[in-house]
């Protein structure tokens, strides 16, 4: 027999709260994956791996992430193809220090020495970590004394006067390297003094013997 209009009325309604329940389930999950690509977006934003990057912009323009997040994405990606392997190189070397400092200020801050002296030592003799300074203008053994942190503050002032004596040894070596400079400023030896005279007074005995024929 055919259905009536009730039943069919039924079916319409039981068809159109699965439909709307589905619908919320969907704007659920898209808000999610949306939010997941946001974040992952900003994450990658703060690195340099071009392949993340670009991976993230792809997943963040599919689930409907803000243009203007995903332009300064791309803007970002753009420059990072356009930087040359030195530029790069130097770049990931100054976001790496940013890191370390951070690091090192975190590490003073719990008195965590030997972690602290590994990442010191990490960082290589170029680095001048002596001079880092927090947003209060601490190095980092003006914090660790500010703290009272003895581990710290003890490993710290070691560090320091080893590389203050380093760098005298540096400085005199250099010294040592460095050629004299004569009279006339230029880098050779002011041997010749004795050889000028000389041969001036051998050009005026000659004159006079000169004279005298």
């Amino acid at each position: 027999p055919a259905a009536s209009a009730g039943d069919l009325r039924a079916a319409v309604g039981s068809v159109a709260a699965l439909l709307e329940e589905a619908q919320r389930e969907l704007a659920a999950r898209e808000l999610r994956e949306r939010r997941a690509a946001y974040e992952r977006l900003h994450a990658t934003l703060g690195g340099e791996d071009e392949e993340a990057l670009a991976t993230a912009i792809e997943a963040a323009t599919r689930t409907g992430v803000d243009p203007v997040d995903v332009k300064a994405a791309t803007a970002k990606l753009e420059a990072l193809r356009a930087m040359t392997p030195e530029e790069q190189r130097s770049r990931k070397r100054e976001q790496a220090l940013v890191r370390g400092k951070k690091e090192a200020f975190l590490l003073v801050r719990k008195d965590h020495a030997d972690s602290l002296k590994q990442l010191l030592e990490g960082l290589g003799p170029e680095t001048n970590w002596r001079n880092w300074k927090d947003y209060a203008g601490r190095s980092l053994l003006a914090y660790a004394r500010q703290l009272n942190h003895q581990r710290a503050q003890e490993l710290l002032e070691t560090m320091t006067k080893a590389a203050e004596a380093a760098d005298r040894l540096a400085a005199q070596a250099s010294a040592l390297k460095r050629p004299e400079l004569p009279c006339n400023g230029a880098p050779v030896e002011c041997g010749g003094g004795d050889d000028v005279s000389t041969g001036d007074a051998s050009r005026t005995s000659t004159a006079a013997s000169a004279s005298d024929l």
